[in-house]
């Protein structure tokens, strides 16, 4: 069973203790600005300058409210912890929200845009993965609420993170992770008492989990409502009348058991060469066999709302199930094996349902990707 119930095991102490930073940490904290597509965004970038080795990297994806103290806050927490850590940004330099309506809209603009969240997204991803602290190879993902919903979203997507941990996070998609594409590990910690995000819509993620064969787990907090890490939850469900509130025991465990998660993640990831890089394939096991090694470019394809198809250099036409989100560049020349998927049928009539076995980019019309950040599926 992959849903963990926590009940009342652990003292108040004790839970209060994790809140304690290491006072041998020399943590470095800084707002860092960046763009994607021409928007400027802020984010926040914390390390222990004390530590001399490559680390893991976690990205923290903040709540509705926007890029505020409570993400750095954590982003910090995680330095503490000898990550580097990098608070991203989803709307904008300084748009924050200060009231729930202004929330929704913010949030609700990038949810209908995926589009615009993955830019944003693969620019802290890329900023985070190319810092001279961070072991490239060894990245996580957490977020909070609305940034825990992206968070899956971009897994759903197939970006090659090893991680990803979701508190209080929205779980419902309108784009459900199709096999093979899932690569990350996910942790989702959920209230039991969270009205926002219901029974049924746990039910359904984790059916949804199980289609894909992810490796994940779930694990409920008894009494917690929806934000319960956020110490403030009170006082906001109180000034707006919101079903919200902090739990002090819960936001501890969680914090815990995601420190586990990470360490055993990070324990089993085994640093890769670009040599090592260039010759995994991405979204099924090495032992399926497909067709001959082939040559194309990926198309966006404006057609029944549009997808990214690839057209081969013999001509024909294939529409991927699994084109991971790193592969779907209009105009980027691949090589790729592929698997035709019978069980499938192509409502687009455009191409020939595949499935891609393994693939690389030869070169890319928009820019060009270094050996290291070539994608690997995790086994």
């Amino acid at each position: 069973m992959t849903i963990w119930f926590k009940g009342c095991t652990f003292s108040i102490i004790l839970l209060v203790l994790l809140w304690i930073p290491n006072l041998n940490a020399a943590v470095v904290a800084k707002p860092v600005e960046y763009e994607a597509e021409n928007v400027k965004l802020e984010g926040y970038l914390a390390y222990d300058f004390g530590v001399t080795t490559k680390r893991p990297g976690v990205l923290v994806i903040h709540e509705w409210w926007g890029h505020d103290e409570y993400a750095r806050k954590r982003a910090q927490m995680l330095a503490e912890l000898g990550y580097t850590a990098f608070a991203l940004d989803m709307y904008g330099k300084g748009k924050l929200a200060t009231h729930p309506a202004e929330a929704g809209e913010f949030s609700g603009e990038v949810k209908s845009h995926l589009e615009i969240a993955q830019k944003r997204f693969k620019a802290a991803l890329t900023l985070l993965r190319s810092h001279r602290t961070v072991d490239p190879n060894q990245i996580a993902v957490i977020g909070y609420c609305f940034g825990g919903g992206v968070a899956l979203e971009m897994a759903r997507r197939g970006y090659n993170v090893n991680a990803v941990v979701s508190f209080h996070g929205s779980l419902a998609t309108e784009h459900p992770v199709k096999p093979g594409m899932m690569r990350a590990r996910i942790l989702v910690c959920q209230g039991e008492d969270d009205s926002l995000v219901t029974a049924e819509e746990v039910e359904k993620f984790e059916k949804e989990m199980k289609m894909a064969k992810a490796n994940y787990k779930i694990i409920t907090y008894p009494g917690a409502k929806h934000s319960f890490t956020n110490p403030k939850a009170d006082e906001l469900a109180q000034t707006f009348g919101l079903p919200i509130g902090y739990n002090l025991e819960a936001d501890g465990q969680s914090w815990d058991d995601m420190q586990v998660f990470l360490t055993e993640t990070f324990t089993n990831t085994k640093t890769k060469t670009a040599a090592d890089h260039e010759e995994e394939k991405v979204g099924a096991p090495p032992e399926e066999e497909g067709s001959e090694l082939l040559t194309g470019t990926v198309h966006f394809i404006n057609v029944a709302g549009g997808f990214f198809g690839i057209i081969g250099d013999d001509s024909k036409h294939y529409e991927p199930i699994n084109l991971a989100a790193d592969f779907q560049n209009d105009g980027m020349k691949i090589q790729f094996k592929i698997k035709v998927d019978e069980n499938i049928a192509s409502f687009r009539m455009w191409g020939t349902p595949v499935r891609i076995l393994s693939i690389s980019a030869t070169s890319e019309k928009k820019e060009q990707k270094k050996p290291s950040e070539t994608k690997t599926a995790t086994k």
